[in-house]
């Protein structure tokens, strides 16, 4: 008896992209907090778990208490990417998980500070 013929091969997968344009009314407040070094760990480690961030990268600590900080913020925020990079390493801060155009009033555009970031301008 011959052997089975195999399969034909499979045709390539069909794929499709939909694209849609929304109009999306947003209401946000952008909020910047400088303690310029009068905050307290316990202050810190209450601001950060409040904010519910997506990311975190702490910076600019003596290494016990980065290390201390560190400790805490992995437990106290599951499923949060919680880094603290050496002096000078360099380190990728953008996201891909999710990128929303907006169109913002004349007015508000100029009060907003734009800096220089990655090649991009954000405030």
């Amino acid at each position: 008896i011959p052997p089975p013929t195999p399969p034909p091969p499979p045709e390539a997968a069909p794929s499709k992209v939909v694209t849609e344009v929304r109009d999306v009314h947003l209401r946000a407040a952008v909020h910047f907090c400088n303690y310029e070094g009068r905050a307290d760990g316990r202050s810190v480690r209450t601001l950060v778990a409040h904010v519910e961030p997506r990311r975190v990268l702490i910076v600019h600590g003596t290494p016990a208490d980065t290390d201390h900080l560190l400790g805490h913020l992995r437990t106290a925020l599951p499923g949060v990417p919680v880094d603290a990079p050496s002096a000078g390493e360099v380190v990728d801060c953008t996201s891909d998980t999710a990128v929303w155009s907006l169109q913002l009033s004349q007015d508000l555009l100029s009060r907003t500070c734009l800096r220089d970031v990655a090649g991009y301008r954000v405030g």
